[in-house]
């Protein structure tokens, strides 16, 4: 099961177990209908907007903070609820027909389900199928019924059926920007009411875990086995990418710019792969420049060296201070890259701890948490190399300078990768 951690809707699906996951989805790991119905209910999205961060106006599902905070309905884990599994695949199942019919994807679908002044006109300008518009038409109608039940099987799930209200119709929320507020919902009263009894009911299960942890006595621990000796010598101590490199170079940052040009214009040793999802891209180039500084970079820093490789112009600059291997870099770079993906890429590698923040010197430097994987090439490493020591060579320094000026849209995502360690 997948949701997409940036969106407008929050949107959960099945997929197939074969599929190579995007970067930027939270994946489930389980396949019961029960559970999707939970997930894809009112309740959950209102505890996804309350407890999650957001880009711009769309939320970001970040699941340490609302999956696993979330306080599902009574051995939701245990045992399958037959109701909740029969309302959850025909939601489902109806909405993949409804997308097959129109030729829609999710986000324009919930366009649709939210619209208060929807008619067959109007399925028919977004779908481009005039044959389908009564079909499509009231096939968004009969997904909105599906969700009132669905919304009112998971109240019950919970022992609140009649307790609570829904009222679903056309309701304008506060919270959303003026102009995009009206949304297919239940009550404002409601969604304060269902958000404190989901509150008071996560507070009850953590003192119920807290108690129970200790009440459980502790089992001695193992002794560590003694670390082996790292290595020193050049022929034991490979790199990243399997090439010997010294262990001087390897442990220490880079501090100084030394007639680097050649040396690192050469160190890929195979041609460029086929190019790479940007964010697969972009997760790869960041972890190989943290690898490259132990002691952290500022996230100005990981900015700059990475607009470096925006520009071909900043490239070809870099490459002119090498020899023909360089021109051969500069040249072979044709993977897709933007400011806004590297700064989507990194709020989502914050997010899922793959880096972290420490305050160095009275100034923040963002570090790597976890190990480091192999990537497809040696090409990453270097393309990462080569824009921090282009950085670091004052000769290239007045001349890169204008690829590198801080602008506002730089300063703002800075501020919000700051803002997303708060």
């Amino acid at each position: 099961m997948v949701a997409p951690q940036t969106a407008k809707w929050l949107t959960f699906s099945f997929i197939e177990t074969g599929a190579v996951y995007a970067f930027g989805l939270a994946v489930i790991t389980n396949s019961r209908w029960d559970v999707l119905a939970t997930l894809q209910s009112t309740l959950h999205y209102e505890w996804a907007r309350k407890y999650s961060s957001s880009l711009e106006t769309r939320l970001r599902y970040t699941p340490s903070d609302v999956f696993e905070t979330y306080p599902f309905p009574e051995n939701s884990w245990g045992t399958t609820n037959p109701e909740l599994a029969e309302i959850g695949e025909r939601y489902h199942k109806h909405r993949r027909a409804l997308m097959l019919r129109l030729w829609l994807g999710l986000t324009d679908i919930y366009n649709l389900f939210h619209d208060r002044d929807l008619t067959p006109a109007e399925v028919a300008r977004v779908s481009k199928k005039p044959a389908e518009a009564d079909a499509g038409y009231a096939g968004i109608l009969q997904l909105r019924a599906l969700h009132r039940e669905l919304d009112e099987a998971v109240l019950a799930a919970y022992d609140w059926a009649g307790q609570v209200a829904l009222g679903h119709d056309f309701q304008e929320v506060e919270t959303l920007p003026e102009n995009d507020r009206v949304r297919y919902t239940i009550t404002p009263a409601a969604r304060k009411e269902l958000l404190r009894r989901l509150l008071a009911l996560n507070h009850e299960r953590a003192a119920e875990e807290k108690a129970q942890a200790a009440s459980t006595p502790k089992t001695a621990q193992k002794p560590r086995a003694p670390k082996a000796p790292k290595p020193t010598s050049a022929d034991e101590l490979p790199d990243l990418f399997g090439i010997p490199v010294p262990a001087e170079i390897v442990q220490a940052p880079i501090t100084s710019v030394r007639a680097w040009q050649d040396d690192v214009f050469r160190h890929p040793q195979s041609k460029r792969h086929a190019k790479l999802d940007e964010s697969i891209y972009v997760r790869l180039w960041v972890h190989a420049s943290l690898a490259l500084q132990p002691e952290g970079l500022t996230g100005i820093e990981l900015f700059n060296a990475f607009r470096l490789l925006l520009s071909p112009e900043s490239r070809k600059l870099i490459a002119s201070s090498g020899d023909s291997d360089g021109k051969k870099w500069s040249h072979s770079f044709d993977q897709p890259v933007s400011l806004l993906g590297f700064f989507s890429c990194l709020i989502s590698l914050a997010q899922n701890r793959e880096i972290e923040r420490h305050t160095t010197d009275g100034k923040h430097v963002f570090r790597r948490t976890t190990g480091w994987h192999e990537s497809p090439s040696d090409w990453v490493r270097a393309d990462a190399e080569i824009t921090q020591r282009a950085l670091l060579d004052k000769a290239l320094n007045d001349q890169l300078l204008p690829f590198i000026e801080p602008t506002p849209l730089v300063i703002k995502h800075v501020q919000d990768l700051e803002r997303a360690f708060a």
